[in-house]
């Protein structure tokens, strides 16, 4: 029988492809395994439907993975003196590189959508710029130990799988045959490799190439989570941050349109041209400055306060104090990153979806820190750790922040992680830097951390709690509560506005949503010796943009509102937009809207229930859409603009 050189090579790469589908499979299942949802029905059709899926999304990266040798193939089929099993040892040399990154990161995916509810995005990769931290929160985290095993084994069976089927391949070069007929063989070969691997690229038989929202098919969110990966999300949300935010939103609106909207919807009569969203707040009451502090408290999302194991609370601390403050249930986050929790409490401003918040070049902001320092307070910042990370130093300094506290001034023995100290530590020396203090009125954010892995707990919170996620929660609950009872009977605390609200949530049993609601939903406070009897529980809606003009109104102070936020105890909101990486979202206490910026769908659902009403109620989620996208393009023409500046 005669064998061409044409037919070995083309026959190594399918081989190798469909090998390489195979482990893709596998990481798949145990994607499944891993986050498959509690209360989430199984059905055999749908899953089977989102691995063909998977399979489709799998095969579009091989295929590109495989052109370069498909290419080589081609013209060493034709030059009988080039050796084909050192062509073949070429291949898995190069197959063996790219599919340790592809399977590490197929197999990374599995962890990392356990903890955000979404896949790797581009966004994701941007804090390898961090190494050190990153390193840092990968290799303490123990969890993340059974992750890397799995990666690593998966990437060693690929090898030898691979060295294998090389081997198996491996043929005499007096073997094969040369002639006339070999020049059509490999042209027909080459045409077919060609025509498959230009059928995989493209990834669909439709008018458009292979898109994430071909994923979706369900009404279910997770199933239509299945099919997409991790290469290809990174690919697509890399291709969409390098496009105008209008082209991803939902309703085509220019930004003179929206602005009017804005100022309608938020009361602004203002007609200042230059700001269009600035308002001048007059002062009502100057006889006193309080303090103000601000703990931005890592990852608390709502549904903390709710949880009870053996009839002990998970945060009694947070849970107690509701009756006593101005707490606000129906609050949401404006993004679920840190930088945009500080970017939004201080600051007053949205993040435009995956761009971190204190990147964006914008020259200055105002909020609490400007306007307070306007008044004569002084302002500063305690963090536990790395004061660059995310580019922290660099914005609070430029926004005036007067002094960091943070890791470079903390005893070295007192440094636990990449994160740094303990948040009691912290607390401990912000309440002593704090007395120290003469006696002008002061503004403090204090950014905790100990509720983000890698944990480090002190002892006895594993016999309290089994899950080390819960253990670091409970710690965080008594770190705040050792806070608030040391400071709030000092001197200055008794002076003190003292606001406690997360910098985002976290994802928490199970998503109902095709966005990871509890990411946004989390909980605020704001409590003073100076307030007592006129404080109690509201059930308004708000968020982490109306922090600076609710304070500036509780102060009695002058200032000029260039937000979107509103002051809550005076004002009432009819929703509340905010975002994720990938998605838009809006809410009023009866319905959630959320728009797939990826995948470019739109969902509606009472909050409660998971199911899809937006055929239900297409007006309500057409105007829930429209204030949403208003808000977000004048959020980031404000910021583009300068409106931000004082």
């Amino acid at each position: 029988m005669n064998k061409y050189k044409s037919i070995v090579l083309f026959k190594y790469i399918f081989e190798i492809q469909l090998v390489a589908l195979i482990f893709l499979a596998a990481v798949r299942i145990l994607f499944v395994a891993v986050n498959f949802p509690d209360g989430v029905p199984f059905k055999l059709f749908e899953m089977l439907h989102a691995f063909i899926l998977g399979a489709r999304f799998d095969n579009h990266g091989a295929s590109y993975i495989a052109l370069l040798p498909l290419i080589t193939a081609a013209v060493v089929c034709f030059f009988k003196r080039i050796d084909t099993n050192k062509v073949l040892n070429t291949f898995r040399i190069w197959y063996s590189v790219l599919y340790t990154v592809v399977l590490f990161l197929a197999v990374a995916n599995v962890r990392y959508y356990s903890v955000f509810g979404w896949h790797i995005n581009y966004e994701a990769l941007g804090y390898l710029k961090f190494f050190d931290t990153t390193a840092g929160m990968l290799f303490e985290d123990y969890q993340n130990y059974s992750y890397i095993a799995i990666a690593v084994g998966v990437c060693v069976a690929f090898w030898i799988t691979a060295k294998k089927i090389t081997q198996r391949n491996h043929i005499a070069e007096d073997s094969l045959s040369y002639g006339k007929k070999t020049v059509w063989v490999n042209i027909a070969a080459i045409v077919l490799a060609t025509g498959l691997s230009f059928i995989g690229m493209r990834g669909s038989f439709q008018r458009y190439v292979l898109r994430v929202s071909f994923a979706s098919f369900s009404d279910i969110p997770f199933y239509n989570k299945i099919g997409n990966n991790a290469v290809f999300n990174i690919y697509e949300t890399r291709k969409q941050s390098k496009k105008n935010v209008e082209v991803r939103l939902p309703l085509e609106m220019d930004c003179n349109e929206s602005v009017v909207y804005v100022k309608k919807a938020l009361s602004i009569d203002g007609n200042d041209t230059i700001k269009p969203l600035s308002r001048h707040v007059p002062q009502s009451d100057n006889s006193i400055k309080p303090n103000v502090v601000m703990v931005l408290m890592e990852s608390m999302t709502l549904r903390n306060l709710y949880f009870e194991f053996d009839g002990v609370a998970l945060t009694p601390f947070l849970r107690n104090l509701r009756d006593s403050a101005y707490y606000f249930e129906n609050f949401y986050s404006a993004g679920i990153h840190t930088n945009n929790g500080i970017c939004a409490c201080m600051y007053g401003y949205t993040p435009d979806f995956s761009k971190p918040c204190m990147n964006q070049p914008s020259d200055l902001y105002t909020g609490l820190p400007y306007e307070l320092k306007r008044h004569g307070y002084k302002t500063m910042t305690f963090i536990t750790g790395d004061p660059h990370y995310d580019n922290m130093n660099s914005f609070l300094r430029e926004n005036n922040i007067d002094i960091i506290y943070s890791q470079p001034d903390y005893p070295k023995e007192k440094l636990v992680n990449r994160f740094g100290v303990r948040d009691d530590y912290m607390f401990q020396y912000g309440i002593n830097r704090l007395d120290e203090n003469t006696g002008e009125p002061f503004f403090a954010m204090f950014l905790t951390c100990s509720n983000h892995s890698p944990y480090s707990i002190p002892d006895g919170y594993a016999s309290r709690f089994e899950v080390i996620d819960d253990q670091a929660i409970a710690y965080a609950d008594d770190a705040v509560r050792y806070f608030f009872e040391n400071a709030v009977n000092t001197e200055w605390g008794k002076n003190t506005v003292f606001i406690f609200v997360a910098d985002h949530g976290k994802p928490r049993g199970e998503n109902i949503y095709d966005m990871v609601y509890y990411y946004n939903r989390i909980p605020c406070y704001i409590y003073s010796k100076l307030f007592e009897g006129k404080m109690h529980p509201l059930d308004d809606l708000g968020g982490q943009i109306d922090l600076f003009p609710t304070v500036m109104g509780l102060l009695g102070l002058d200032y000029t509102n260039n937000t979107l936020g509103i002051d809550l105890l005076k004002d009432h909101r009819q929703y509340i937009h905010f975002v994720s990486d990938e998605h838009l979202g809006c809410a009023d206490k009866e319905f959630f809207y959320c728009y797939n910026v990826v995948m470019q769908k739109e969902f509606l659902y009472k909050i409660g229930s998971g199911e899809n009403i937006i055929s239900t109620y297409p007006e309500k989620a057409a105007e829930m859409k429209r204030y949403a996208v208003a808000m977000m393009k004048t959020n980031n023409e404000a910021v583009r603009k300068h409106w931000t500046n004082p």
